[in-house]
């Protein structure tokens, strides 16, 4: 098409939703930089005890009394929220309420940034109009589902690790519609980062060799073992920098676990894999018939 010719109807509407997802996103991110300096309210009492009495104010205590301190649990969360509660310290942030509203809005502004991007990226190419609805849809979602902006601005772990989740799916789907190899190490690697903040997150890596073998790619299969190898070595030395020993917070997380997860509940230990069968299959299921419907 030159420029002299006018666009094509569903050409004209795509365009139209782009311009409005950009509009979205940016009043979605006011939403979440003004929840986070207006409201420092806790959610849960592990916000408290294992983030925010630790870090502020800033000078309360030393990365060393952190790991010290932090029993089972990994250390990493805590010290990333004191390196940015120091940092507004340093810009001048003195009073304790301030620092952990920079914190907040800090870590937001990069949370949201992530994920509007990553969400964004994760929709198939279709036709230009789909998938530009698509987008405007996550994007509104994102911004403006009542409990997005509160929950994925507190100080907690679920919040560091829904951009990384974000972005190794968005890099899967890549992947997926591309066979870039190159999307499928990032996968691997953004992953492996969000497990170490937690690691219940590491199960989602479990769709990786899902869709290598689905696609009978074989080749790609060496190369995420590699990838995959690579990442379980870094993440443990890295670990092992913080607490002394090769993937000690995860020894420590599973071997609690293993001993206590009876006092925090009953359901069984294989809960979490049915459940994740259970929504492959209705995955699954939906593609298929989506895949027989006419056009």
């Amino acid at each position: 098409m030159t420029a002299t010719e006018p666009q094509a109807p569903s050409e004209a509407r795509a365009d139209s939703s782009r311009r409005w997802m950009r509009w979205l996103g940016v009043a979605g991110l006011g939403v979440y930089l003004v929840t986070a300096i207006s409201n420092i309210g806790i959610v849960a009492i592990d916000d408290y005890f294992q983030v925010m009495s630790r870090v502020v104010p800033a000078g309360a205590y030393t990365p060393e009394q952190i790991v010290a301190g932090t029993g089972v649990y990994n250390p990493l969360p805590v010290l990333l929220h004191l390196g940015v509660v120091r940092l507004g310290s340093m810009l001048g942030i003195l009073h304790p309420y301030n620092q952990l509203r920079f914190d907040q809005a800090f870590l937001a502004f990069i949370s949201f940034v992530t994920m509007w991007y990553a969400g964004t990226s994760c929709f198939a190419p279709g036709t230009g109009l789909e998938r530009a609805r698509h987008q405007l849809i996550f994007t509104g979602l994102i911004g403006f589902y009542f409990a997005a902006p509160l929950f994925l601005t507190r100080p907690m772990v679920e919040a560091l690790v829904a951009p990384f989740l974000l972005l190794g799916t968005a890099l899967a789907c890549r992947y997926w519609t591309s066979n870039a190899r190159w999307a499928l190490v990032l996968a691997t690697f953004v992953f492996a980062a969000g497990a170490m903040l937690r690691p219940q997150a590491g199960i989602v890596a479990l769709t990786l060799p899902m869709a290598v073998v689905y696609r009978r790619r074989w080749a790609d299969l060496v190369v995420l073992l590699l990838a995959g190898a690579a990442a379980f070595v870094i993440t443990g030395l890295l670990d092992a920098a913080v607490r002394g020993g090769f993937h000690e917070s995860l020894r420590r997380y599973v071997s609690f676990n293993l001993q206590h997860s009876s006092d925090f509940g009953v359901s069984p230990w294989y809960t979490y894999l049915l459940l994740l069968v259970g929504a492959v299959i209705i995955g699954a299921g939906a593609a298929a018939a989506r895949r027989r419907s006419p056009a």
